[in-house]
């Protein structure tokens, strides 16, 4: 393998994958992609590099992409432990690790109990996720008796909520040559609701059954999704 070779494969891993590992792609895929590209580099300009088998310097490459992956492995989770541990319902909404690497657009809205006339203000999340090339949604139900019913009413007005806050403005994303626009996305049907209060089994499987037969897939996030579960 020619020097030159390794050294411009390594530099496109590392400049090429560089901008992700801080914004959207998860670290899993961009630091071992990014040390296997150092590594490269290394290999092309050190002194007598041709005289290096090839065999033990892929399987030291693949090696150290591995130790990468499991440095990133471990402080995701870590970083998930530590969020279930300290975080509300509210903060997590706002913080779910699972989604930081997405774009969003976020809008508030009030929904009115139409017996007690309480106003209950909810908030939306649309998240575009450009590599999927899909859309998806999550809602914040902040504590309220009728924390039920307003789960069963968003089955219906979802839809309506969604077109608002694309009204809002288009959002680009994607690899730089490949923007895609965020209208262009096809929403996956997948719902998450974090909610405060707690909503019994019944509950949860009525309504689980409601969003199926919409064809959606709806997944309940509320008090005990905070509770760290047993091996």
């Amino acid at each position: 393998m020619d020097w030159q070779f390794k050294v411009f494969l390594g530099v496109a891993c590392v400049f090429g994958l560089l901008p992700f590992a801080v914004k959207n792609m998860p670290h899993l895929v961009t630091w071992p992609s990014i040390s296997i590209g150092v590594c490269l580099i290394l290999w092309g300009i050190l002194p007598n590099h041709q005289k290096i088998p090839i065999g033990p310097a892929i399987l030291f490459i693949a090696c150290i992409a591995g130790i990468a992956g499991s440095v990133a492995w471990y402080k995701v989770v870590k970083s998930d432990k530590k969020l279930f541990t300290t975080l509300s319902i509210r903060e997590f909404f706002d913080k779910d690790p699972h989604f930081t690497h997405l774009l969003k657009a976020v809008r508030n809205f009030n929904v009115t109990d139409v017996q007690t006339k309480e106003t209950i203000n909810i908030t939306a999340k649309l998240y575009f996720d450009f590599m999927a090339k899909s859309k998806f949604m999550s809602f914040y139900i902040p504590r309220s008796p009728h924390t039920y019913q307003s789960c069963y009413n968003l089955v219906d007005n979802y839809e309506t909520i969604m077109q608002d806050i694309e009204l809002g403005g288009e959002v680009l994303g994607g690899l730089a040559n490949e923007q895609t626009s965020s209208r262009e996305l096809i929403f996956s049907g997948r719902i998450y609701i974090y909610h405060e209060d707690t909503l019994s089994l019944q509950q949860l499987t009525t309504l689980g059954g409601l969003y199926q037969s919409k064809g959606l897939s709806v997944v309940f996030r509320g008090p005990g999704f905070l509770i760290p579960q047993k091996p």
